[in-house]
């Protein structure tokens, strides 16, 4: 079989082997309805064709965003505001914007400003612990098993009995 592009509506990379898809569409279901080379988003259905909810609200016919309604029926999470008078900020902890002492301060005693980074505000942010070195977890399994082996293996002038050996 000649190599072809992917039978994925929009996808240009050709195919693997013996297969109509390419190497990344491999794994994915094409649309259930005939002649349509979409991609599948839920029950065996592309989006056009019936794979996500529509909104709830009469004669909507957009997809839904949050819960049953599209963002023009008010689908998004609207965040609370601020609960000051006349103050119409968005809400980050106790009800109040951080203008008006919402949010977290920082970790460092006798400082009033808000928290950004790991609990520390912009002035203390170098105080942030750095994050732990990654070791490769090979390295550290290698370096057991040396460690093991050491204590294991005996000295050439001692010699261990059958009864001795933890291999037996």
């Amino acid at each position: 079989m000649a190599q072809c592009t992917c039978l994925f509506n929009g996808c240009e990379t050709l195919t693997t082997h013996e297969s109509k898809k390419c190497n990344f569409h491999r794994n994915r279901a094409k649309c259930s309805v005939p002649d349509c080379t979409n991609q599948v988003y839920a029950r065996h259905l592309c989006i056009r064709h019936g794979g996500k909810r529509l909104c709830r609200y009469p004669n909507c016919y957009t997809n839904a965003r949050a819960g049953d309604l599209c963002a023009k029926h008010g689908g998004a999470k609207i965040k609370p505001l601020c609960f000051v008078a006349g103050c119409d900020k968005k809400v980050y902890g106790n009800n109040k914007c951080i203008a008006h002492g919402g949010g977290k301060s920082c970790c460092v005693s006798q400082c009033s400003t808000r928290a950004r980074t790991g609990g520390y505000c912009w002035r203390h942010r170098n105080l942030v612990p750095n994050s732990p070195i990654q070791q490769d977890p090979q390295e550290s399994l290698i370096s057991i098993i040396d460690e093991l082996m050491a204590q294991e293996i005996p000295d050439q002038g001692q010699r261990i009995t059958p009864e001795e050996s933890i291999w037996v």
